[in-house]
């Protein structure tokens, strides 16, 4: 910020916060209070064409060489600069502009670097623009970037203050933008003084912060789109900890509007030090270790594994990802636990449950004293209500988050991501002949998708919606389909996940018989266009209205448990290392009794890593599937070496397209045991 923007803030809170027409007499103050509104507005002004000037200096540049990339296409933003809980929620906000536009190029912007780098995989957002971490921009300028950015570069920019604003470059977009200024002058309480009386807000509509969001845009903004894409980078620092623990952060968000920011770290919002010691030294007892994430200036909670500022946005997120639970007060961490899947328990104070709460967390708040956030201008440094000690925090005490604790860990030792809770049903290796038998379906595979049949051996595109069959899916598809044929008991309207399914047709196929509610997940729906062409928006348009769409990573799908009856994954496996985890993942959102089909490249050990390329990674031999599926006696088959070798020389003389010498692919379906 620069010193004349800090002069004015503080002149500003000063003000408003502390009352300055009660302390000096009522007549001198009324001539007196003109004089400094006028001289405050005349600050504030110059503040704001400051701010904008430096911003035009340092980033509108960067924006306009940017969107000029993306001529001829609907360009759509959206900002939301805050803080990282802001950043995660903008994963939700991008996943239902995709769903209503499927073919716009989206960009967002976030307030500093470290946010952008979270949002970098996720393939629902085109680009993100970050302003400079040491370019602070007031609120008021924002509108005025949404209303610049639309006349020249945008279609439209929505402006994300838990009310949004829908700007827009003409009225091409008819009933939808009547529908949105309607639902802004019905909403538009405290837009323009942003963020003050928010508290007053939620009182007079009494939404979550999702539902208000979803009413000023007609959209669906649900929590179930938090999606944050992890990558396997990220998963590196795991392996620093033990194979189960619990994490907790103790501090407020660092990425924060800076003049929200305290001395000690701290806000009303935060609980206290010596109780998150109480409840940190029950689970120790319990011999439960738990990791205290946040920055190396939070207060260190005694008894922790400390990995306060130790980590990236990114690898914070995997330890929360596969943390049993995250213990925290509302804030950023809360929020990017939920987009990992991860249930938290949360103490809450000034801020309301009923607007920040998820409902499937564990959400501890004060019956007689809360909501009061944005009431006061310092609400985050002192309790609106004069209380020394916030009154809604004091109240909750650590034998009250221990008590809830105890039922919560009760169930620490059947948590489900064990592989031995998969029963084989079949295991299978390329065959010609196999492949000759499948023939039929084969056809109806490439009908579905408007594809031409050739031959069984070679790769098949649709020039028009992207939908592709590599030379392999002829073997692997059809498998897939006499897999769930044969072993799926409840095949009437089954929740089917394809996940890495691409604009591969299997997901077609299995939409277009209607038995089954399709769903799809893939970290990039533009990967493997033609020439340079990207063929996602295509795709999804043609087939959103049988297909469930989402952009999202095999080690964090953007689902929550046991959602569906059977889930497959073909020919996914070999391009990552950490399988493992993958396949936790798989069973994560498997429904006990579900059916899982996997198919994979699969080689012998002693040619594996000859096979290794940038986009084979790391491909199962014999070996591998032993370690992996240890108790699935098959494959500590002292033939199963010999049966590989077969294959590969099979598939080689079937010519198939794809596939290099000392190479072939195989399938295995599995059950998940009820536990």
């Amino acid at each position: 910020m620069t010193g004349l923007g800090k002069l004015w803030c503080a002149a500003r809170e000063y003000y408003r916060a502390f009352g300055f027409y009660k302390t000096v007499g009522r007549s001198f103050v009324v001539g007196s209070a003109i004089l400094i509104d006028s001289i405050l507005i005349l600050a504030h002004k110059a503040i704001r064409v400051t701010n904008l000037a430096l911003y035009r200096y340092f980033e509108d540049r960067n924006i306009v060489n940017t969107l000029k990339k993306y001529p001829g296409v609907l360009k759509i933003g959206i900002v939301r600069v805050g803080g990282i809980g802001d950043a995660v929620l903008l994963t939700a906000f991008a996943s239902a502009v995709r769903k209503r536009w499927p073919e716009a190029e989206i960009f967002v912007f976030v307030r500093s670097k470290s946010q952008a780098e979270l949002l970098r995989h996720n393939h629902d957002v085109t680009h993100v623009f970050s302003f400079r971490d040491n370019l602070y921009l007031t609120e008021e300028v924002f509108p005025i970037l949404c209303s610049r950015l639309v006349k020249a570069h945008l279609d439209i920019c929505f402006l994300d203050r838990y009310v949004v604003k829908v700007f827009f470059r003409d009225d091409s977009f008819g009933e939808y933008k009547k529908q949105v200024e309607r639902a802004f002058q019905k909403y538009s309480f405290n837009f323009y003084n942003f963020p003050h009386h928010t508290c007053d807000l939620y009182a007079k509509f009494g939404m979550s912060d999702f539902a208000l969001r979803s009413a000023c845009t007609g959209l669906s903004i649900t929590p179930d789109q938090l999606n944050i894409p992890l990558d396997e980078r990220s998963l590196d620092c795991l392996q620093q900890l033990p194979p189960c623990y619990l994490t907790v952060h103790h501090g407020a968000d660092s990425e924060m509007n800076p003049r929200h920011k305290t001395e000690s770290g701290l806000q009303t919002k935060n609980w206290f030090g010596d109780r998150w010691a109480q409840v940190v030294a029950f689970c120790s007892s319990r011999g439960i270790p738990v990791v205290q994430l946040g920055v190396s200036t939070d207060p260190l909670i005694p008894g922790v594994l400390d990995f306060r500022g130790k980590t990236s946005l990114m690898e914070a997120g995997a330890i929360l990802k596969h943390s049993f639970l995250h213990m925290d007060t509302e804030g950023g961490l809360v929020h990017l636990a939920k987009a990992m899947r991860t249930r938290s328990l949360v103490v809450f104070g000034p801020t309301a449950v009923g607007f920040y709460g998820y409902d499937d967390n564990i959400n501890i708040a004060s019956d007689r004293c809360t909501a009061c956030w944005w009431s006061t201008l310092d609400w985050y440094r002192k309790c609106p209500k004069g209380h020394d000690l916030p009154a809604c925090m004091n109240e909750i005490t650590a034998s009250m988050v221990i008590e809830l604790l105890i039922g919560v860990l009760a169930s620490i030792n059947q948590r489900e991501a064990d592989r031995s809770i998969l029963q084989l049903l079949d295991f299978s290796l390329f065959s010609e002949k196999a492949l000759l038998a499948e023939r039929d379906c084969l056809k109806d595979i490439y009908a579905s998708a408007g594809l031409t049949f050739r031959q069984m051996n070679v790769s098949a595109l649709n020039s028009e919606t992207g939908a592709y069959i590599h030379g392999s899916k002829n073997w692997e598809y059809p498998y897939v389909v006499r897999m769930i044929e044969n072993h799926m008991t409840h095949t009437e309207q089954a929740r089917v996940l394809d996940v890495g399914a691409g604009r591969g047709a299997l997901q077609i196929y299995l939409a277009s018989e209607g038995k089954r509610k399709v769903f799809s997940c893939d970290y990039d729906y533009n990967e493997h266009s033609p020439h340079g062409k990207p063929m996602g928006g295509s795709f999804l348009r043609t087939y959103s209205g049988s297909i469930s769409f989402r952009t999202g990573s095999v080690f964090n799908l953007p689902y929550d448990d046991e959602q569906f009856e059977c889930v497959v994954c073909v020919s996914v496996v070999e391009h990552f290392r950490n399988k493992d985890r993958a396949l936790a993942e798989l069973i994560r959102v498997l429904k006990p009794g579900g059916l899982l089909v996997l198919t994979f490249d699969v080689t012998t050990d002693d040619r594996k890593r000859s096979l290794e390329d940038t986009a084979r990674v790391e491909i199962w031999s014999e070996k591998g599937l032993q370690q992996m599926f240890p108790d699935c006696h098959i494959f500590a088959s002292d033939t199963l070496k010999h049966d590989i070798e077969i294959a590969m020389r099979e598939i080689q003389e079937a010519s198939i397209e794809g596939i290099p010498a000392g190479l072939t692919v195989g399938g295995c379906c599995f059950r998940k045991k009820a536990v």
